[in-house]
């Protein structure tokens, strides 16, 4: 591979790397919003399972939590 296809493949490297960093930083803030939403469910009791719907919202934050490696 020459320098210049060398250089424009690295180039495209970069670009997809920080489109899937903001895909995965996006993917992490509708995380928090989803068990934040969850959370107020069961805070104006609109869910007959509080519990279930507190464990699925500690499993959103701990995704939202998650290293953008992990994800």
């Amino acid at each position: 591979m020459d320098t210049a296809a060398q250089a424009k493949y690295i180039e495209t490297a970069k670009l997809n790397t920080t489109f899937l960093e903001r895909r995965i930083n996006a993917m992490k803030d509708n995380f928090k919003k989803s068990a934040e939403t969850l959370r107020n469910l069961i805070k104006n009791k609109k869910t007959p399972y509080p519990g279930q719907v507190e464990s699925v919202a500690n499993g959103l934050d701990d995704l939202a939590k998650a290293s953008n490696e992990d994800l």
